[in-house]
Order: structure tokens, then C-alpha cells, then sequence
């Protein structure tokens, strides 16, 4: 494998993002990045300490097969991330065509979902409670798809 220093910072407590070699003959190797690292210092991204992120499905009358793989792609990143995810008001009918595409697995259950806003968000603050590190008030991050 090839020095990927270019790509790469070396530092420890830097944030870590390195790039796989693409040669044929070598399985890909994905990309491992430490978001709570040290940023280098020609980067200024302002640094947001997400713990929870609701997705209001409302709106949502309609998912492909396409949309259900980004969403449980999006669902796995940010569970890797240990931010808990929350998906509410989700049509019957959605939930029954998730299931049948396989949506569900270890990481991916139907725990995450909740039959209104007020529901999760009762379940992040009580998630929450005795988390010293956090503010009273925190911000919840909610999103229309």
C-alpha cells in the first residue's frame, strides 16, 4: 500500500481521513474519519456536538428501493457516530415497505421509530437526563425529507 501522507494527518487528536489505494487487486478499504478530533489549523469548520436527530416523515407518501438504501445508509453513519436517530410519523404504509425491503437489521430497528414529535422528543430529554455534559436545552435536530 502506498504512502497516503498527502492525504492524510498524521497528528494524533487531528481529525484522521485517509483515502484507499485503488488498485485492483486490493479490497477497498473504507474511509475512517475521527470527527472529534483536532481540526489542522488551515481548516475552520465550526464544531457542532450533535447527540440526537429526529426525522419527521410526515410528508413522506412514497420511498424506492433507492431512497430506503441512502436512508439506511444515512440511519447506519449516524449510528456509527453514536448520534441516536429518531424517525416519527411514519405512514403504516411506509413501515410495511421498509420491512419488506429489508430496512430492519441488527443496527437498524424498529425502535427508532415513534408516533409523533412529541414522542421522541420526550425520549431524547429523558435520554439525556443525568448527562452531565450538556446544557440544559439543547438543540434537537429535526428535518423534513
Amino acid at each position: 500500500m502506498k504512502d497516503n501522507s498527502k492525504w492524510a494527518s498524521r497528528h494524533e487528536g487531528d481529525v484522521v481521513a485517509t483515502w484507499p489505494d485503488l488498485h485492483a487487486d486490493e479490497p477497498e478499504q473504507p474511509m475512517q474519519i475521527d470527527w472529534k478530533g483536532n481540526l489542522p489549523s488551515n481548516v475552520s469548520v465550526p464544531r457542532v456536538d450533535l447527540h440526537s436527530l429526529i426525522l419527521d416523515f410526515s410528508s413522506v407518501t412514497f420511498l424506492d428501493i433507492a431512497g430506503i438504501t441512502g436512508l439506511k445508509t444515512v440511519v447506519k453513519e449516524f449510528i456509527r457516530l453514536r448520534v441516536d436517530v429518531y424517525i416519527v410519523s411514519c405512514d403504516e404504509c411506509i413501515l410495511e415497505k421498509l420491512h419488506r425491503c429489508a430496512f430492519f437489521d441488527d443496527d437498524v430497528s424498529r425502535s427508532l421509530f415513534y408516533p409523533s414529535l412529541h414522542d421522541a422528543t420526550l425520549s431524547v430529554l429523558e435520554s439525556q437526563k443525568g448527562l452531565g455534559d450538556r446544557p440544559p436545552g439543547s438543540v434537537l435536530a429535526v428535518s423534513r425529507l
